[in-house]
């Protein structure tokens, strides 16, 4: 602890130092006006003076300014930092930021630590996050447009879309980027729907929602991986992509491929494969696979490979395990129907006898191919056209169709047996669908197939002739299925066992000139961080 003498000696050498002060300032009154301001010093006075001089030089209108040209020329007086605070308000954004950097370099205490550092932040050229490293908390914090400036500078800042909802209408695209690089924006916020460019929006859903990318958008940016993606899902034949064309082969009961996608496709896909080509064993899945309607032609496919590879082709499929089951054995019998083995079909349309399913559409397409079955003549070449009319009646109602082949029964019924034409439709007996445009060239194959079997040369020639004269006379013929789209509508596939669609990669790049559009929002809130009420003793 000092001793008595000591402080007595400290006391009087501040006393000492006051005295000499208050005599230098009498003898220098500049450096009196500019102490009462909080700014000492020969040097730093000097360096203000300057950058004031060179802020009046700047201004657009320097007249709008004669107290601080006079403040400067003579001694300032307490109102010089409301007089510095005017004139800078009138510059533009940049012009500003240079003003308010040399102000603080040469040393006005008006300016703040933080307001000085993010002035020098936003005349940087681009000072990413990773090059300057953290910023401190206090940084962080500010107006909006000094917030959105360092979220794209990729810095953690606290930023609504709410606050930034007409930034983002009309902020380049480029801008909008680096806010989803740096978190701000989301899927959540769905920034697209402030876009009024198509294009536009389309990319942004690309980058934050890529499966809910339409094949038009994904066509419009050009987006192979999406549209790749979308030609799988509706059906195509190819992709060009290596492991969707995979994928599609597996649709065709091909199976070379099966250990190459399990390989690359990713836990959940490849556990789906495999639980799929398990069951195409004995045609048994669980009803989260049967489900989905998109799978039902791979499920047939791979069934139907398995069928052949066990020489079970002639296996009677159990239409009440699921929706599948009851469609998968639809197709069965009709395909039965083409391939010629009339018998093998109606075994098959035999399990729909008790059974009824929930399916509106199945109940109308079954009954419609028991109706067709029903017009095949016994032994005694007897046809059961009573039962056939009384099927059909059953589901005519509503559906033209029905009804069409409802009226060909009826016809055939007041004709005498005798007179009759062939009870089959003429397309199934050349072995392809109901009014196929390659009839001509199917029924020439035939012929050459049985040139040495008379009696199917004869059903052939006659199926042809029929054809021929039913394209002269507008003549119809039992049309099954009745609605064209029952076989066909699981063509589209589903995206079950397809890998998610990565986000669309960012295509823009940020340049100074959109930089310099948030830099030019953000730039007039730093005069908030220049206080003019300051006054010498506050700064003491």
């Amino acid at each position: 602890m000092p001793s008595k003498q000591e402080l007595i000696a400290a006391e009087r050498a501040r006393r000492a130092r006051k005295r000499a002060a208050r005599l230098a300032s009498t003898a220098d009154p500049a450096a009196e006006a500019w102490g009462r301001l909080g700014v000492h010093g020969a040097d730093t006075i000097a360096a203000i003076r300057d950058a004031t001089w060179q802020l009046l030089e700047e201004l657009p209108d320097a007249d709008r300014h004669p107290s601080l040209r006079e403040a400067v020329d003579t001694l300032p007086t307490a109102e010089f930092p409301a007089l510095v605070h005017a004139a800078l308000a009138d510059l533009e954004p940049f012009r500003l930021l240079s003003n308010l950097i040399r102000l603080g370099e040469a040393g006005i205490p008006w300016l703040s630590e933080q307001g000085l550092t993010k002035a020098l932040l936003l005349a940087a050229a681009r000072p990413s996050a990773h090059e300057i490293g953290p910023l401190p908390a206090p940084l962080l914090d500010g107006a909006v447009p000094w917030r959105l400036y360092l979220a794209v500078l990729g810095h953690p800042v606290r930023l609504s879309v709410d606050e930034i909802r007409r930034e983002l209408e009309q902020l380049p695209l480029a801008l909008l980027d680096d806010l989803i690089d740096s978190g701000v924006l989301g899927r959540a916020d769905q920034p697209w729907a402030q876009r009024s460019e198509p294009l536009e929006a389309s990319y942004l859903r690309a980058r934050l929602l890529p499966e809910e990318v339409s094949a038009e958008e994904a066509a419009a940016l050009e987006w192979s991986e999406a549209i790749a993606r979308h030609a799988y899902l509706s059906g195509a034949a190819q992709t060009g992509d290596a492991v969707l064309d995979m994928l599609i082969s597996l649709y065709s009961g091909d199976r070379s491929h099966h250990f190459e996608l399990r390989a690359v496709l990713p836990p959940e896909q490849r556990n789906l494969l495999q639980e799929i080509m398990a069951g195409t064993q004995i045609g048994n899945w669980p009803d989260s696979i049967t489900s989905d309607r998109g799978l039902w032609s791979l499920l047939a496919a791979q069934w139907s490979a398995s069928l052949d590879a066990d020489k079970g082709r002639g296996r009677l499929i159990n239409p009440t395990f699921s929706p599948f089951h009851t469609w998968y054995a639809y197709r069965a019998a009709y395909h039965r129907i083409l391939d010629g083995d009339i018998d093998g079909a109606l075994r098959q349309a035999d399990a729909f006898t008790d059974f009824e399913p929930h399916d509106e559409r199945a109940k109308i397409e079954i009954t419609n191919l028991r109706a067709y079955l029903a017009m095949r003549p016994d032994e005694h070449r007897h046809e059961d056209l009573d039962r056939a009319e009384r099927l059909l009646i059953g589901i005519a109602g509503d559906h033209p169709q029905a009804r069409a082949n409802l009226a060909i029964v009826q016809q055939r019924k007041a004709i005498r047996a005798n007179d009759r034409e062939s009870w089959e439709n003429p397309y199934f007996v050349l072995g392809i669908p109901h009014e196929s445009p390659e009839w001509t060239s199917r029924w020439r194959e035939l012929s050459r197939q049985y040139r040495d079997d008379v009696k199917e040369q004869a059903r052939v020639n006659d199926a042809w002739r029929r054809i021929q004269e039913a394209e002269r006379t507008g003549e119809t013929f039992f049309k099954l299925p009745s609605d064209d789209d029952f076989l066909q509508e699981h063509r589209t596939r589903s995206a079950a066992l397809i890998p998610p669609l990565a986000p669309l990669p960012r295509r823009t790049v940020t340049g100074e000139d959109e930089l310099d559009i948030i830099k030019r929002l953000a730039a007039p809130d730093l005069l908030t961080e220049f206080d003019s009420t300051l006054r010498g003793d506050q700064n003491r």
